[in-house]
C-alpha cells in the first residue's frame, strides 16, 4: 500500500496525555483494497490518543461521505459517514495477539500503530446494508429494464 505510512501514530515517542491527531481521507485511500466498492471518499478522521501508563486508548471519530453504487440502478450512490470508536492500544510479542475488534494489537519494536485497516473496516461498516436511492432519484432507465425483467408468479 502506497500510501500505507500517512495513518500511523508513532506512540514511543509519545508523553503521557491527550495528544490530537487529523487524517484525510479520500478516494486514493481505498485503491489498495481489493474490492472494495467506494469509488470516492471525503472524509476526516480525529483520533485522541490518550496514553497512561500501561494503557494507551484511542477516540477515534470518522466523519464526512462515501460514493458507493447504488443497489438497485448502479449509478453512484453518496452516503454520510457517522462513526466513533474507542479502541485501546496494546503491546505484544510473538503469539500473544488475540481477535478483538476493540484491540489494536501492535509489535513492541513497531513504535507506533497503524491505522489503516481499523480506519477501512469502520468506513465499510458504517455503510447501510441496504444502498439505495430514493426510487425518483434512481437511474429511470435501469428501472424500466429492471420493471421489464421481474417474473411474477
Amino acid at each position: 500500500m502506497k500510501n500505507k505510512r500517512d495513518y500511523i501514530i508513532a506512540i514511543s515517542g509519545l508523553p503521557t496525555g491527550k495528544h490530537l491527531f487529523s487524517f484525510k481521507i479520500s478516494d486514493a485511500f481505498f485503491v489498495d483494497f481489493e474490492g472494495s466498492e467506494v469509488q470516492q471518499a471525503s472524509v476526516e478522521a480525529a483520533v485522541t490518543v490518550i496514553k497512561n501508563t500501561g494503557l494507551i486508548q484511542l477516540e477515534v471519530q470518522l466523519t464526512g461521505d462515501v460514493t458507493v453504487p447504488c443497489d438497485r440502478c448502479l449509478d453512484d450512490l453518496k452516503v454520510p459517514i457517522a462513526f466513533r470508536g474507542t479502541p485501546v492500544v496494546k503491546l505484544a510479542t510473538g503469539d500473544e495477539y488475540t481477535d478483538d475488534d476493540d484491540v489494536l494489537w501492535i509489535d513492541l519494536d513497531a513504535g507506533g500503530v497503524d491505522l489503516t485497516q481499523y480506519f477501512y473496516d469502520s468506513l465499510i461498516l458504517s455503510l447501510p446494508l441496504q444502498r439505495i436511492h430514493d426510487v425518483e432519484q434512481c437511474n429511470k432507465e435501469m428501472i424500466e429494464k429492471l420493471n421489464k425483467l421481474i417474473i411474477l408468479n
